[in-house]
Order: structure tokens, then sequence, then C-alpha cells
């Protein structure tokens, strides 16, 4: 499948409703840089942006803003995390 088939897959089936009701009622709710929430459709483009930066690599992994993107081969997944923890 063309890189570009599995990016709109990807986008389609992804839940960005959900994300940003998470982001609106967490308390406080979850804003990236400029302050505010992103509306759904930005949360979709910035998707879309990482996907196709992360198709880059042979083998790698962006994360930004809630989103980890990752290219392991020839395979895309994208997730959001809402929590990790590092000692």
């Amino acid at each position: 499948m063309k890189t570009k088939k599995k990016i709109k897959n990807i986008l389609d089936g992804f839940n960005f409703e959900e994300v940003h009701n998470y982001m609106m009622h967490r308390n406080p709710p979850w804003t990236w840089a400029d302050g505010f929430v992103p509306t759904v459709g930005q949360l979709r483009k910035r998707a879309k942006e990482l996907l196709k930066d992360v198709t880059k690599f042979k083998t790698g992994y962006i994360a930004t803003g809630g989103f980890f993107v990752l290219k392991w081969y020839k395979e895309l997944y994208i997730m959001f995390c809402i929590e990790d923890k590092f000692e």
C-alpha cells in the first residue's frame, strides 16, 4: 500500500474527537504551546504532518503535543499518550 493511502487510512481511523474531548475536560485543560486546546481539525492536521515527517526515516519516531508517531520499517503507527513515567 502506498504511503499516502496508509496515512489517509490512519487519519480516518483515529478518533480525534475523543482526544479533543479528553484535552478539553482534563483539569486543567491540556493546551498546546499557544495556550489553547487545539480543535479537532488542528489535531488532525498536526497528526498528518507528523505522519508525513516520520516517513522520511527507515525506522524512527516523532513525539510532540501528546502524539507519538512511529515508523517501523514499512508500517506506520500513531498514538496519543495521556501519561508516561520515566526514572
